[in-house]
This record gives structure tokens, C-alpha cells and sequence, in this order.
């Protein structure tokens, strides 16, 4: 019986071991993600992807789900976002990758080819309930969370 447990126990491990990762998103819709292939984001702090830019992707370390705290040199003063292709990006106006607003209004999601000018780019507000108080996210981010996207 012992011996029995002990593959039924193996054989789970290998079929959730094959499963691609899920995580819940808005709508309780699962959204795919690829934990094994190249994902991060480019952030700039002028428009157009100019002046400074730091990149970060997991072939240099960045791990899916990870939040990546912005630096000194950029952290609050970036103008323009590019998640790596076929990357999702969840950029947050606070330093520990958190909503302070609890409804979307303190963060913004892109994908590929993501945006040369954040004064263009008002913040997510979920399931657009709720407008975000008027503003932007340009000079507003200073942290984020990547995945890899499959679809």
C-alpha cells in the first residue's frame, strides 16, 4: 500500500511539474505565463526610450514574480517602459511592487512593445470601475514585476 502512495504521490509531482505556471488574474481568468524563457523589462527616463535606461531580464537574474525595486539613479524618474517581447509588466508607483490605492489607480500594466511616453498613460484602474484621479504615470515609477506571456 506503502509502495502504491509512493508513485500515485510521484506521478502527481511529474504531471504538475509539466504544467505551464497559472496566476489568477482581473475577471478570475487564468493567464499563462512561461517560467523558462526570457522576460524583463527596458525602463528609460526620457520619452522614446532615450538618455538613461536600465534593463533588467531574467538571463541577468530577474526571477518571475520577482519585484524589482528601481535604483537611485532612475527610481522615480523614468518616461518610458518596454517589457522585453512576449514579456507582461506590472509597473507600480511605490517601492515594494504594492497598489497604495487598492483599486489599479497606483499601478499600470503593459506588454511588448510597451510605451515611449508614460505622459500618454494613465494608471490601470481594474475592470475600469473606477477613472483614476487625472494624471499620468510619467516620473511615477518605482518598482515592477515581470512574467513571461505565452498568449
Amino acid at each position: 500500500m506503502q509502495l502504491l502512495s509512493f508513485f500515485t504521490t510521484l506521478a502527481t509531482f511529474k504531471v504538475a511539474a509539466a504544467l505551464p505556471s497559472a496566476v489568477k488574474g482581473a475577471n478570475d481568468l487564468v493567464t499563462r505565463y512561461d517560467s523558462t524563457s526570457t522576460f524583463g523589462s527596458k525602463v528609460c527616463v526620457d520619452v522614446n526610450f532615450g538618455g538613461y535606461c536600465q534593463t533588467f531580464s531574467s538571463a541577468a537574474g530577474l526571477t518571475r514574480g520577482m519585484c524589482v525595486r528601481l535604483d537611485d539613479s532612475i527610481r522615480g524618474l523614468v518616461s518610458s517602459i518596454q517589457p522585453l517581447e512576449k514579456s507582461f509588466c506590472r509597473y507600480y508607483v511605490t517601492e515594494n511592487c504594492q497598489d497604495p490605492t487598492g483599486d489599479g489607480c497606483g499601478l499600470y500594466d503593459a506588454y511588448f512593445p510597451g510605451f515611449a511616453d508614460l505622459k500618454t498613460v494613465v494608471p490601470s484602474a481594474f475592470l475600469d470601475l473606477k477613472k483614476c484621479e487625472p494624471g499620468n504615470m510619467d516620473n511615477k515609477i518605482r518598482s515592477f514585476i515581470c512574467y513571461r506571456h505565452l498568449t
